[in-house]
Order: structure tokens, then sequence, then C-alpha cells
């Protein structure tokens, strides 16, 4: 496993900063489809805007099942406070970092996700999956 520096997150919020401009350009949103890397973007509500396919595969479910749908309700109960706290930081324009939250996937699991993401109008978010013991729903 490697080490990811603080230098290193830094740098992946630079890019997501870098990019929001242009985003509906056929050329970030292929990247946003194509890139392995866990990606989404939410409104403010904490409803998904769009998912990538990374992010699709790793949960498993269908796109149209989480397109639309408040996020908070896949978080663990046990971590609905401190996402909510992030969220605040998010809506004021913020950025959060090295951020982990447990998602319920569709086979009933638990899975940890470390996320970065700046809140620009709307949440664009990238996360990467964080090997814990998993629990059960």
């Amino acid at each position: 496993m490697s080490l990811i520096t603080y230098s290193a997150v830094l740098d992946g919020l630079k890019v997501i900063r870098d990019i929001l401009p242009y985003f509906g350009s056929g050329r970030y949103k292929r990247f946003f489809q194509k890139t392995h890397v866990l990606c989404c973007i939410a409104n403010h509500e904490g409803v998904f805007v769009d998912v990538n396919p990374a992010l699709i595969r790793f949960l498993g479910y269908e796109k149209s099942e989480l397109i639309g749908i408040k996020f908070m309700r896949l978080i663990h109960q046990d971590d609905h406070v401190k996402t909510l706290e992030a969220m605040a930081s998010l809506k004021s324009g913020g950025e959060v970092f090295r951020f982990r939250n447990r998602y319920l996937c569709a086979d009933g699991l638990y899975r940890t996700l470390e996320w970065e993401a700046i809140g620009n109008g709307e949440i664009y978010a990238t996360a990467r999956p964080v090997e814990e013991k998993r629990v059960h729903h």
C-alpha cells in the first residue's frame, strides 16, 4: 500500500479546482467516464448529480439507482454527523481532504472511502477505497 502525502492530496484538489471551469467540455467528461478514480458530483443538498463508472462498479448499484438520491442514504449511521460537518464546509466553498466515511454497497456490506472534495456551486469529489474490516448491514 502506498503512502499518500499531504502534498499529493493538495495536488489532487488542485487538479479538481483547475478542471472545474472546463468540466462540460467533451475532453473532461471523457476523463470522468474513463478514469479508474472514483468520482461524483453532488448538489449542496447531498443529491448525486453524476457518478462515474468507477464509483458505480465499486458501490455495485446501477447509475439510475444513484442519480437523484441523497448520498446520506448510503452512509453508515455512525458517520452521519462527520459527513454533515464536511458537507457544511463544502457548502461554503471549502475543501475536504482525507475524509473517510462508510458507504452501503449493493451487496449489503459497508466499505470505507477516503474522499477529496471541493465545493464550487456543486460538490466535486474523488475517492479511493480504504481496506478495512467490512461491516454487515
